[in-house]
Order: C-alpha cells, then sequence, then structure tokens
C-alpha cells in the first residue's frame, strides 16, 4: 500500500512533521527584544518569561533617564551584568520606564524606582511593581572582596556565590537592583548616594547586583534627594512629597 501511494504518504508525512516544528518554535521560541507580553496597559506591562539575550557583543552600552528634573546619565556595565544590563535595556526600550515615579528617597542614602504600580492611585502599593517574571542575581562575592563572615551571612540568607561575573561593590554613584531576597530581581532599581565610608553600605554588599555607575545628571540626583519626605523616619516608606518622575530611558549603544 505504502510503495502504491509512496508520493502520496511522504506529503501526509512531511505536513506532518512541518506542523511539529511550527507548533514548537511558537510555543517555545522567544522573539528578540519582544517577549511574550500578558497584559498591557497604563499601569502595567506583564511580560511571562526574561527576554532573550540581546546585547551586542564588544559594544558599550549607556542610558539617558529623562526625569522631569533633567537628565540622569548611567553608564552601564554590559561586561559585569550582562543579563541584568540586557533586561534593563529590554524594559527601556518597551516603554516600561515611562512616568513611572521615584517612589523611595532614604536621604543622602539612595534612591529607588522602577515600579509601574507607581502610576495608579494607590501609594501603599508603590513599592510591589514588576515586570512579571524575576532572574538570577550576577554577584561575585570574591570580586567584592567579602569577609567569611560577609559571606556566611549571605549563604544563611540563601543568596550564592557568582564566579562567572567579575562584580563592582556598591559605592557613592552605583545603580543597582533593588530586589525582594536572593534571585528575586525585576524591574526596580536605586542608585546610592551614600558615601564610601556608610556602615549602611555594608550590610548591603552582595545582596544587590550592580549592574552601572552614574556619570552625568549629579545636579538631579541632589534634587530627587532633597525632596520632602512623608516619613522620613521609616526607610521601608520614605515616599517623597511632590514629583520626581521618570519621563523615558533612551539606550545608547557606543
Amino acid at each position: 500500500m505504502f510503495k502504491e501511494n509512496k508520493e502520496f504518504w511522504l506529503y501526509i508525512i512531511g505536513t506532518v512533521i512541518m506542523l511539529i516544528v511550527i507548533y514548537l518554535v511558537v510555543n517555545n521560541y522567544q522573539f528578540p527584544f519582544v517577549g511574550f507580553l500578558t497584559d498591557q496597559g497604563r499601569d502595567s506591562l506583564v511580560y511571562n518569561q526574561l527576554p532573550l539575550m540581546q546585547l551586542e557583543e564588544g559594544k558599550d552600552y549607556r542610558a539617558r533617564i529623562v526625569t522631569n528634573n533633567g537628565d540622569i546619565l548611567i553608564d552601564l556595565y554590559e561586561d559585569k551584568a550582562p543579563q541584568t544590563v540586557n533586561n534593563f535595556v529590554f524594559l527601556a526600550e518597551e516603554g516600561y520606564y515611562q512616568d513611572v515615579s521615584f517612589h523611595r528617597v532614604i536621604r543622602d542614602f539612595l534612591i529607588q524606582t522602577g515600579s509601574r504600580t507607581t502610576l495608579d492611585d494607590d501609594p501603599s502599593n508603590d513599592a510591589m511593581g514588576e515586570p512579571g517574571y524575576v532572574f538570577d542575581d550576577e554577584i561575585n562575592w570574591d570580586s567584592l572582596g567579602l569577609s567569611m563572615e560577609q559571606r556566611q551571612t549571605l549563604e544563611e540568607a540563601g543568596y550564592s556565590n557568582d564566579t562567572h561575573v567579575e562584580s563592582r561593590r556598591l559605592e557613592k554613584y552605583s545603580v543597582a537592583m533593588a530586589n525582594a531576597g536572593p534571585d528575586t530581581n525585576g524591574s526596580q532599581f536605586f542608585i546610592v548616594l551614600a558615601d564610601d565610608t556608610d556602615s549602611r553600605l555594608r550590610v548591603l554588599q552582595g545582596r544587590h547586583t550592580v549592574f552601572g555607575t552614574i556619570i552625568g545628571g549629579y545636579d538631579v540626583l541632589r534634587t530627587i534627594n532633597n525632596a520632602p519626605i512623608e516619613n522620613e523616619e521609616d526607610d521601608s516608606v520614605s515616599r517623597p512629597r511632590g514629583n520626581y518622575f521618570i519621563e523615558a530611558v533612551e539606550i545608547q549603544i557606543l
């Protein structure tokens, strides 16, 4: 029977194989810098998985954060935190950070942003916005020169040492990922304003992926840092009064 209808059966088999391949591609392939957008609106851009790596090898990445108080310039550490920088570039290109507020200001220590829940009318959820996925830390304790005591504390908290990267320490003007614990990075980030001698930085070393440093816009940082605070005694809230928000994030590839 097969010999008599060889061409017909080969056509059927070929069609079935082609349909299987199409199904696997559609369901498993993540298209470059598009991702799987599951919810879209003014207050939410939610994706169901981490974006595909799209950084160009040998290129230097920088970002211009356009705020309503002026521009902040960042040199991104694409070689030291590639996954984190790739994620930041993806979200910036998607317009994720547009109109997002600086929701946390701990005076002379750090300012934090990156949560799209700041776009709604509920201030209680300002620190809860994420893109719908989380990704791993990129922190090498060896690069940071952490003591055995610091390493033990981090291990007990669930953090781990990533020897595949060469990390930078948290220091003044570092740009780092905010998180809710080990490997819970998403969209929120903070900028360090404390001097390197500030003891509070020691506690954070090894817990937050540093993915860039400020190279311009220091006057803008001072403006945000000096904003009046709703509850200056409570660092867990520390919400600024007034409008301090991102208008756009522009990525520069050099």
